[in-house]
């Protein structure tokens, strides 16, 4: 599937996917290490008659540029709010996966009224996480936390990826995805090594991985930032979908998301499945999304 691509007036360009001719319109927002070509196999379980899907790269992933790194979540927001403007796309439903969850979330906050609805995937908690120091065995420290995407750039974890990805080392890059991400899923070859291409066009790795944690849409301060209560903006009706066993973005976060916007949310938890929902199960997610946008029409 071929990108297309978007000029923005903040300067940034973003590189986005198009598919189907419906007259419902869906947005869908990757989560980190991806790009829109994550909601591949998502997509083609989508009615084309009945959707039309554009699928972003965020700034700094996959071939959109990043000519300003993220400082916050708040930097994506401005960029997809532009992307919406720039496209006129009109009362779109907004999918967002782990890192995507938590910007599609802000979005919502920001901007109640620009949406038909919220489906979150295996999303990131609204209220952020302390990012704990490590020591050189690979310890939590629960006593330190890192303060800044620059002393981020050390982590025991982060460095060998960064540097990956800096030098152009596939080998070490599929050796961190499959440690991390598709240790007990592998995704059939072709695809896996369109993902493993987007993963080296990765840049600003620990500002994306600082702007999660500092993220905070509640309405008291959490490790890094105040609050700004936007999470009690979200009236629209939202959908959290989450694997039982997902460690990434643990069961936890997604239920303090469902929790807070409890009155017009719907959970459903997928028993035996992790972070890799949208390899191992898009039809099932398509035929919940589908349901549940029916609903919500």
């Amino acid at each position: 599937m071929q990108k297309l691509f978007q000029q923005l007036k903040n300067g940034e360009k973003l590189a986005y996917i198009k598919s189907g001719h419906g007259n419902t319109n869906m947005i869908l927002i990757h989560g980190n290490y991806a790009s829109s070509l994550q909601f591949l196999q998502l997509i083609n379980q989508l009615n084309p008659e009945v959707y039309t899907i554009y699928a972003v790269d965020l700034r700094c992933f996959g071939d959109s540029t990043c000519y300003r790194k993220v400082t916050s979540i708040d930097d994506y927001v401005e960029d997809i709010t532009r992307f919406i403007k720039a496209l006129d796309i009109k009362d779109p439903h907004l999918v967002g996966f782990s890192l995507g969850g938590g910007v599609a979330m802000q979005l919502c906050g920001h901007f109640p009224n620009l949406f038909k609805s919220l489906i979150l995937i295996s999303s990131t908690t609204y209220r952020g996480y302390p990012l704990y120091k490590k020591d050189e065995f690979g310890n939590v420290l629960t006593a330190d936390t890192y303060q800044s995407a620059k002393e981020l750039e050390e982590d025991i974890v982060v460095k060998p990826i960064l540097t990956a990805i800096n030098e152009g080392n596939r080998e070490d890059v599929i050796k961190f995805m499959d440690t991390y991400f598709f240790k007990k899923y592998h995704p059939d070859e072709d695809y896996y090594n369109i993902l493993i291409d987007e993963v080296m066009k990765l840049r600003g790795l620990p500002e994306a991985i600082f702007a999660i944690a500092a993220f905070n849409m509640d309405s008291g301060h959490n490790f890094y930032t105040a609050g700004n209560h936007t999470i009690n903006f979200i009236k629209l009706p939202v959908l959290h979908l989450v694997g039982v066993n997902d460690i990434l973005t643990p069961r936890e976060m997604v239920l303090d998301n469902y929790y807070a916007l409890k009155d017009n949310s719907r959970l459903i938890e997928y028993g035996g499945f992790g972070h890799s929902l949208l390899y191992q199960l898009p039809e099932e997610i398509a035929k919940h999304i589908t349901m549940f946008i029916r609903n919500v029409l």
